[in-house]
């Protein structure tokens, strides 16, 4: 199957429609992806799960299927090779969990977390307090919707 990008919707302050590219794999059912990346921006989603584009023009998407993979992303200031981000990138890795990262020109770096449901959310919760500060701020990408509510797909 081929790899490539497609582009997601984001929520946008300003009411215009923005995207994010992530990398996805095409399945073999026509306009259905694997995320291979972990999305940063565009809630609802996360790692190795199954979307089917909608609307092509908008990039709006459904679930197909979960891969039980939480997505997180932090906001930290400052450099990403500092003690308290190595320690939580280390506990994500011994946990089977995966990450990415991008620095931007505003010595702000976004991290990307992604670790698998089963692990519980409060253990996932505890790991972020590796983090703890002002200077990180973090949230789930696909527990809760753009508009904060719970979207508890682990559920069923």
């Amino acid at each position: 199957m081929e790899e490539g990008i497609i582009q997601l919707p984001i929520a946008a302050v300003d009411g215009r429609l923005k995207r994010e590219v992530v990398l996805a794999q095409m399945t073999r059912q026509e306009g259905q992806y694997v995320i291979r990346s972990i999305p940063g921006f565009a809630y609802g989603v996360g790692l190795d799960d199954v979307v089917k584009i909608v609307d092509p023009d908008s990039g709006q998407f459904e679930i197909v299927s979960r891969s039980g993979q939480v997505a997180i992303r932090a906001f930290v200031e400052g450099p990403l090779d500092r003690p308290d981000v190595r320690a939580l990138i280390d506990a994500i890795l011994s946990e089977n969990g995966t990450y990415e990262a991008a620095r931007s020109d505003e010595d702000v770096s976004l991290l990307l977390l992604s670790i698998h449901i089963n692990l519980g959310l409060d253990k996932i919760r505890s790991l972020m307090k590796l983090v703890a500060g002002p200077d990180v701020q973090w949230e789930f990408g696909n527990i809760f919707d753009e508009d904060g509510n719970l979207v508890d797909w682990w559920v069923n």
